[in-house]
């Protein structure tokens, strides 16, 4: 039989466990870092699904309640908001309860603006269609999310002898 003194041994089964304890700890970290960073994927993505439905919304609340908030006999260019100092008119608003969904920290603004008209052609009545497009801006980077921006093409048909809509709004991507 042939032993080894103790003393003699070099410390290489050390050596290359600790190599193999060290690539293990990097693998465990890189893991972690991609698992953190598609918790943070999916948690933006489902921010953007959120700020579109809460820009839908608000599109579909102002388009409800157009007669008070923009009017068609406007000049093509004239912007419609909340509160702001670039806009024409101070006229568009949305509920209560519509704003207190949005979470605290998230930035909110929206505007309207005429972009044209088009009367109805020559024997098919006596209308005029208008023309909006209105911009919803969801900010929620101060709060780590994403941020999103919607716009919306709305048009009026409107009876010329009144002023009055005919088939009120519709939506157009």
């Amino acid at each position: 039989m042939h032993f080894t003194d103790i003393r003699k041994q070099s410390g290489s089964v050390l050596l290359m466990a600790l190599v193999f304890l060290v690539l293990t700890a990097m693998i465990a970290v890189t893991i972690m870092d991609t698992s953190v960073l598609e918790i943070k994927m999916a948690a933006n993505q489902q921010f953007r699904e959120e700020a579109a439905q809460h820009a839908e919304g608000i599109v579909g609340e102002v388009a409800g309640n157009y007669e008070d908030q923009m009017t068609p006999s406007v000049q093509v260019g004239t912007i419609f908001c909340d509160v702001s100092e670039s806009c024409d008119q101070n006229t568009l608003s949305i509920s209560s309860d519509l704003k207190s969904k949005i979470p605290v920290g998230v930035n909110l603004s929206y505007q309207a603006e005429k972009t044209g008209e088009d009367p109805a052609p020559g024997g098919e009545g006596n209308y005029t269609d208008y023309f909006f497009e209105m911009s919803v801006d969801y900010d929620g980077v101060n709060k780590g999310l994403s941020s999103s921006n919607i716009a919306v093409g709305l048009k009026q048909r409107a009876i010329e002898s009144s002023r009055k809509t005919a088939n009120g709004w519709a939506m157009y991507r």
